[in-house]
């Protein structure tokens, strides 16, 4: 929870000091040459408190630990002239995806039971 916490705070910050909105503020994240660097570690943390939770940091019974590889990466479903983000490696969100479809399988299931 703390993690949201000093991303908001930070985030806050950002729009103050510079006197912009938050969409502008979300595309400078995604600017390779952009100096949010800050905002990204924060993004990160967030990200890995958010396998914590799920104790997907670690290897278990949903398997190995997953190593989210945050970077710059294209995005094929977006427009060719805007299409790099940054964000999980494919093969993180592949995995965070088939894992989360997996839980909501067992939760639907369970939910059918009682």
């Amino acid at each position: 929870m703390q993690a949201g916490i000093n991303l908001e705070k930070r985030r806050r910050e950002c729009l103050l000091s510079q006197e912009i909105g938050f969409t502008e503020l979300v595309n400078q994240i995604h600017f390779l040459d952009s100096p949010q660097e800050e905002l990204r570690n924060l993004i990160r943390q967030l990200d890995y408190a958010v396998l914590e939770a799920y104790s997907w940091n670690k290897d278990g019974p949903d398997g190995a630990a997953i190593n989210l590889d945050h970077g710059f990466y294209t995005l094929p479903h977006l427009p060719r002239k805007d299409n790099i983000r940054f964000t999980i490696s494919p093969v993180a969100w592949n995995q965070v995806w088939e894992r989360l479809y997996a839980l909501n399988q067992k939760r639907a299931k369970d939910e059918a039971i009682e």
